[in-house]
């Protein structure tokens, strides 16, 4: 599990949104880095943050009340939020928790990078958490967060006291609540073995009141019986259905005899109708087609009179059209005569002002020029004007300028004075410590009694070193050649200056005699030669401005002469006059446009009227030839009408309107043969249906009252079988259930059995439990793991120089360190130094990391305040440890406020206060951090 980005808004002392991506630089080059701050800046805080958006708690913040998360929210504001991304086993996650104060919280977690929501409700993310990280909140504190207080404490304290440290550590509680679980289990399982034992008994005697076997015989006889009543019933059912049979057909019977009355009474009213049908179809067949030709001939008339109709309408119409078209005629010839005087008036207007016309041109030309004139002296001026003032601001600052180079001189001669001074200092300081380390080194080749080669005097043993170490005097020497190059890089910086403030004019140097400051050349130039530029174009803008205004004098003489002109030639309103002879060519066209269109509309009128003529001489011969035909129809007509009359009387009918009702009614025929054909076949069917119902009866009959006495019987056999199938079922559950009295005595005596058996293995559990054998046996093999996995750490970080050792089986009464650089030779652990203690407990709480989590390894590690008790030497030997763990690929973070430790570890998050609340700034930027630049710094 690695920790990627976390994101704080809102929490105690941090007011506004901060953020710090693992993923970015300088982090993603240097696996580890320092947080560093003032006291209460919020250092701790970002672990908090971590824990809060994962568990929602903190360890100090894990309640209610005062101990409640929303008491981290900051002061000023009225929610809190926290955000952290983490990837685990290739998978990337984001968790977020939101607090609000009063008003509840909200959490989420997202899947990366596809955004898929797993879970969005504080509890539903609770329950993913440790599902997902493979440890629940005490275990992450215990991998993420490693407790080199306890583990201090555990080296040196009792073996009792390291027990309660362990358990406490490991979780080691969990055989006390193991043993909780027994008693609670044991309690259970004696309470059910009672209420079985009951239960077994009671089962016992209810199955012993009646016999199966008595139940069965019951059953067999009633069976019998109901077989019996069956068989009637199936006999009883056959015969009343015959009867109801029989009791139908006579109702049928009855039925069809009342039918044949009815239908014989209308015999007349059917004959009637069949003479009635037969006269209308003789009426039809002989005047159908005389009184259709005379429809036909009625119907061509009256279209041809409405053909007459419609052409004199039109014919009216066409006639008012023309009329229309010769007034519409005159108005346009009338129209075009009015437009001509106009255009005649308009061409002596264009006439008259044909004169005036050139020198309106020139005195157009003559003011627009005045005007542009007029408008370049404005410019100029203000031109001028801006280039003499930016001509004061660069002599301004070309003044500003050398007064702070000669100022930055003076202060690298003085910077250049202090490098040397250091220079030689740290030159005398390596010279002493390199012939003190030589001296040390021949101390070690003599023994007690030897001549010293240097001094001559007897050597009296090896006193303890003064000298420095290898590794100082590389460090020293280090330090020297930085010193060195800093002294030349200023050297060059400071001829570099001189030679920048020769490039300035005299009067500036003879003006700041004494002051010294450094300067680019290449800005100076630039001002000096911009300087000389600007008085060049100033010179030359006051050249222009004085052409310029003698141009303008001479336009404005001209344009004086040319408006006396206009005067004298009549033009007073010269604007005015201007406009008109713009507007003249327009005027002019429009006219001349308007009188072609009017001409255009003649021409078109003289091709419609002629149309229009030829249409109506067209339509009154039309209408003359449907006149005509007309009355040649009317003629014939006449005629049939008379012959078509006298066919009617041979008929008897009196009229052609009296016909015509025959005719209607001829159209009901097809309805009048249907209802005779009908009725003769009802006829037909009520006789055969009667003789063949009164064959089916062959003399039987049943009355109502036969039937419903013969129904009564059928159901109280019925009601009879009913209630015996009953008894049967009645009989068969209580067969049932005798079998499952039985079946379930013969399960309480096997749970019986059980019981006792589970109680027995309980009592035996019991006594390991008590007796904390299986509780001591866990810690042992924790404690073995704990040992093999910290003394894989502890050789690493010690160079392969110190092992843990304890005797099998009392590991917490015999923990011992074994110095491999002294033969493994065995000794207590508080015989470390303080370094050497806290790489033990390191390696220890390292392990139990490893043990924590059920994912595999742990990515992030976090060190809150573990160095403050070290000394130089011994924080120097942590510190080159934990430059060695981070090459494992963990990302490692430590929390101090130690100097030595913000400068041996070069990525830094500096947490500072303001009275706006923390900030957090990274240190160095991100894109600064080159390769190589993760290593620690000696």
């Amino acid at each position: 599990m690695r920790i990627e980005k976390i994101v704080m808004e809102g929490i105690a002392s941090y007011r506004d949104r901060v953020e710090i991506d693992l993923q970015k630089e300088p982090f993603s080059s240097s696996s580890i880095f320092v947080i560093s701050g003032p006291t209460g800046a919020g250092k701790s805080t970002i672990l908090d943050a971590i824990t809060l958006a994962l568990y929602h708690r903190t360890p100090r913040l894990d309640g209610k009340g005062d101990r409640s998360p929303e008491n981290i929210i900051n002061l000023g504001r009225g929610e809190g939020k926290v955000e952290v991304e983490f990837a685990v086993g290739g998978e990337r996650y984001r968790a977020t928790y939101l607090m609000r104060r009063g008003r509840g919280k909200k959490a989420s977690l997202v899947k990366l990078p596809e955004e898929k929501v797993l879970a969005d409700k504080p509890r539903d993310v609770e329950k993913r958490i440790p599902e997902i990280i493979g440890m629940d909140f005490d275990s992450f504190r215990r991998a993420v967060v490693l407790p080199q207080g306890e583990f201090a404490a555990f080296l040196k304290a009792d073996p009792d006291r390291k027990r309660e440290i362990l358990e406490a550590t490991v979780g080691m509680d969990i055989y006390e609540r193991l043993k909780d679980l027994y008693n609670e289990r044991k309690r259970r399982l004696e309470e059910d073995l009672r209420a079985c034992e009951a239960t077994y008994e009671e089962l016992k005697k209810r199955v012993g009141e009646e016999s199966p076997e008595e139940v069965r015989r019951r059953l067999e006889a009633l069976r019998i019986e109901v077989e019996k009543l069956e068989g009637r019933l199936q006999t009883s059912r056959k015969c009343l259905e015959e009867m109801k049979r029989v009791f139908h057909l006579t109702e049928e019977l009855e039925v069809l005899g009342k039918k044949e009355e009815e239908l014989k009474a209308k015999e007349g009213e059917i004959e009637a109708l069949e003479r009635k049908v037969q006269t209308i179809e003789r009426s039809v067949r002989e005047l159908g087609e005389p009184y259709g030709r005379l429809r036909a001939l009625k119907e061509e008339r009256e279209g041809g009179l409405k053909d007459v109709r419609e052409l004199r309408a039109e014919l009216k119409e066409k006639e008012n059209a023309l009329r229309r078209l010769l007034g519409e005629w005159e108005r346009r010839e009338e129209e075009l005569k009015r437009e001509g005087r106009d255009v005649e008036k308009a061409l002596e207007r264009v006439r008259w002002l044909s004169g005036l016309l050139k020198h309106l041109e020139r005195y157009r030309t003559l003011k627009e020029s005045h005007k542009k004139l007029k408008e370049r002296a404005l410019e100029l001026e203000k031109a001028l004007e801006g280039k003499k003032k930016d001509l004061e601001k660069r002599k301004e600052a070309l003044w500003r300028m050398y007064r702070g180079h000669l100022s930055h001189l003076k202060s690298l001669e003085g910077r250049v004075e202090g490098i040397l001074k250091r220079y030689e200092s740290e030159k005398e300081a390596l010279e002493r410590a390199r012939r003190e380390s030589l001296a040390q080194e021949i101390r070690r080749g003599l023994r007690e009694g030897d001549r010293c080669p240097v001094c001559g005097g007897e050597f009296r043993g090896m006193r303890a070193p003064v000298g420095a170490s290898p590794g100082e005097l590389t460090r020293m020497e280090e330090a020297l050649e930085r010193t060195h190059r800093e002294l030349e890089e200023m050297k060059e910086d400071l001829r570099r200056a001189k030679n920048t403030l020769e490039l300035f004019p005299e009067e500036y140097r003879t003006a700041g005699e004494g002051e010294g400051r450094e300067a680019r050349q290449e800005e100076v130039l630039d001002l000096i030669r911009g300087l000389e530029a600007l008085r060049t174009s100033i010179a030359g803008a006051e050249r222009e401005l004085e052409r310029t205004l003698k141009e303008r004098a001479k336009v404005e003489e001209e344009l004086q002469g040319q408006q006396r002109a206009l005067q004298e030639g009549g033009a007073e309103d010269l604007e005015s006059l201007l406009k008109e002879v713009e507007g003249l060519p327009g005027r002019y066209e429009k006219l001349e446009r308007r009188r072609e269109e009017i001409r255009e509309e003649l021409e078109g009128f003289k091709e419609k009227r002629r149309v229009m003529e030829e249409e109506i001489k067209s339509l009154r011969r039309e209408v003359e030839a449907g006149e005509r035909m007309v009355g040649k129809l009317q003629e014939r007509l006449e005629a049939l009408e008379k012959e078509f009359l006298k066919k009617l009387e041979g008929f008897g009918y009196s009229s052609e309107e009296e016909f015509r009702e025959v005719l209607k009614e001829a159209r009901e025929l097809d309805k009048m043969r249907e209802r005779i054909r009908e009725y003769r076949e009802m006829r037909r069917h009520l006789k055969n249906r009667r003789e063949e119902i009164e064959g089916e009866l062959g003399g039987k009959r049943v009355s109502r009252e036969e039937l419903e006495r013969a129904e009564m019987r059928l159901k109280e056999e019925e009601r009879s079988l009913k209630e015996l199938r009953g008894q049967e079922g009645g009989l068969k559950e209580r067969l049932q259930e005798l079998k499952r009295k039985r079946r379930a005595v013969e399960e309480a005596e096997k749970r019986l059995g059980a019981l006792k058996r589970e109680i027995e293995l309980f009592r035996r559990l019991g006594s390991v439990l008590e007796r904390n054998r299986l509780r001591d046996h866990a810690l042992e093999m924790v404690l073995t793991y704990l040992l093999t996995t910290a003394n894989e750490y502890l050789e690493s970080l010690t160079e392969r120089r110190y092992l843990f050792s304890a005797e099998e089986g009392r590991i917490l009464s015999s923990l011992k360190i074994v110095d491999m650089w002294a033969g493994g030779e065995k000794r207590p652990v508080e015989t470390l130094s303080g370094g050497e203690q806290f790489l033990a407990s390191l390696s220890l709480a390292l392990a139990l990391s490893e043990l924590s989590s059920t994912r595999g390894e742990v990515g992030s590690l976090f060190l809150d305040e573990g160095f403050g008790t070290l000394d130089s030497r011994s924080l120097e030997m942590v510190l080159d440890a934990l430059e060695r763990l981070r090459y494992e690929g963990r990302m490692i973070g430590v929390i101090s406020h130690l100097d030595e430790v913000k400068r041996r570890i070069p990525v830094k998050v500096l947490v500072r206060k303001s009275s706006r609340g923390s900030s957090i700034h990274i240190h160095p930027p991100s894109g600064k951090f080159g390769v190589g630049e993760g290593r620690m710094s000696t």
